[in-house]
């Protein structure tokens, strides 16, 4: 229970016409967007992974089983959960919504603090009966921040939606027949469905299912491969096997890396994603924790 009503999620009753498209048209299309998304992959990573410009300095204890690289002796500190957001938030984008917005500072910051906003205004409503939640939500701030959110996004995708119809409507050799989520929405959505600023509000919808998620995940495998180095040399080899024996990045190429697989398996396993880790730190309380089903035993006294 999402609580539609003050997170906005509410329109998932009128349709269904986002899951429709990630069954019949995302899931089997994946393929073919690996070149895409190594494309938006790689220019992220340009942009959000510092340079190794710090000073030489002792390497951690699992450096040493790694393969040599000239700036192995340089050590830049990062926080790497923020960077995974912006990863994902990207990658993801490219594939829902295509360029040039999957690049737009505005639209990754939205649909990066809907998620947080929704999840936080649902576990803060849910504290009280229902009767009370429309008294409460007025002096919750995450509740007066989801809608600000919402009209940010139909500000970008609008637009956008109108300009692809006329495109199609005039016919325009021009204008390149788009490849993305939002692109099959209209094609497939209905007169009340495909109403510009319902496809602008199911996009963000659907970055509340991906992003976040996703982002745990990674996170959690970078931090239990620097705690398991031993694992490290294994997977690196594996990948780029595969990669050569492929011809490069394609579907076939990850079918070839059942390790890898099996790490980030466990890894989710051991620590699944939870609403809990949407919450600050310092927000969290062992009542807290133990209601999410994770427990963070490194944040117990």
């Amino acid at each position: 229970n999402l609580l539609g009503r003050y997170s906005t999620t509410d329109i998932l009753l009128e349709s269904d016409l986002h899951s429709r498209m990630l069954q019949s048209k995302l899931t089997p299309n994946l393929g073919n967007f690996i070149p895409s998304m190594k494309e938006e992959l790689l220019a992220v990573l340009d942009d959000e992974l510092p340079e190794c410009k710090g000073e030489v300095a002792s390497p951690p204890p699992w450096a040493s089983e790694l393969i040599l690289h000239p700036l192995l002796d340089r050590w830049t500190p990062v926080k790497i959960h923020p960077i995974c957001l912006k990863i994902v938030a990207r990658i993801s984008a490219r594939v829902f919504v295509g360029f040039p917005l999957c690049r737009n500072a505005e639209w990754l910051e939205t649909s990066i603090q809907y998620t947080e906003n929704v999840f936080r205004t649902v576990v803060a409503l849910r504290l009280f009966p229902k009767v009370l939640q429309p008294l409460v939500s007025l002096f919750t701030p995450q509740a007066w921040k989801v809608p600000q959110n919402l009209h940010k996004a139909q500000k970008l995708i609008v637009p956008l939606v109108l300009e692809r119809k006329r495109a199609q409507l005039t016919g325009d050799p021009n204008c390149p027949k788009h490849n993305d989520l939002l692109q099959w929405m209209m094609d497939a959505a209905d007169e009340r469905e495909g109403k510009p600023e319902k496809l602008a509000h199911r996009q963000l919808l659907l970055t509340l299912a991906a992003i976040h998620t996703s982002t745990m995940a990674a996170t959690h495998v970078l931090f239990d491969l620097c705690a398991r180095p031993e694992y490290i040399e294994d997977i690196r080899t594996e990948i780029v096997e595969s990669i050569t024996v492929n011809n490069g990045w394609q579907k076939q190429t990850l079918n070839g890396m059942p390790r890898l697989d099996s790490f980030l398996k466990e890894s989710q396993r051991v620590t699944p994603p939870s609403l809990c880790q949407l919450l600050p730190a310092q927000d969290r309380s062992p009542i807290a924790q133990c209601s999410m089903l994770t427990l963070r035993y490194h944040k117990w006294p």
